[in-house]
């Protein structure tokens, strides 16, 4: 049995109390409406809700078509950092997980737990000189969507987008 936190976080919650709804006014949050009992408090959320997922925990599976990334450009910075810029070309919203490899070992990962938001492009900065320190030499990084299903966080292992250090970034 695998467990999955997800904790959904609410901002810019407001309501509007039934017996105010011809007005159509909306009320903040803080302020104080008594209701009779039995009124029902309907509720809109104007944002996104945001979820916490344990890199530890991912599932992997199999991700539908929907999900898709391209590499657009992977650039080795003067100060020990890469620039890997993906294009999300799918039509779903995704985060992102980055495995890290030396030759086929698993050495490590990050987790970019921000939104990548369907047809946007994205440039991820990675430390990758006090990666290194940490874990020794990486030759490769496989750019991973992780996709929200349910409760479920998916690790998408067939639309894993390689990048090969040395011959890959400039």
């Amino acid at each position: 049995m695998q467990t999955l936190n997800l904790t959904p976080e609410y901002r810019n919650i407001s309501y509007v109390p039934e017996k105010d709804i011809s007005s159509a006014v909306e009320r903040d949050v803080t302020e104080i409406v008594e209701l009779e009992d039995g009124d029902d408090v309907p509720m809109t959320v104007e944002e996104e809700t945001m979820a916490y997922v344990d890199p530890e925990n991912l599932i992997k599976k199999l991700c539908p078509e929907q999900v898709l990334l391209g590499l657009r450009q992977c650039e080795a910075l003067d100060n020990g950092d890469l620039n890997i810029t993906i294009k999300n070309s799918g039509f779903r919203n995704i985060t992102m997980v980055f495995y890290l490899y030396y030759e086929n070992e698993l050495m490590g990962q990050i987790y970019e737990e921000s939104v990548f938001y369907e047809k946007d492009e994205k440039t991820y900065t990675i430390d990758f000189d006090t990666l290194e320190d940490s874990y020794g030499e990486i030759t490769k990084i496989e750019a991973t969507p992780v996709l929200l299903q349910g409760l479920e966080a998916w690790s998408c292992n067939n639309k894993k987008l390689p990048v090969i250090i040395k011959s890959g970034c400039r």
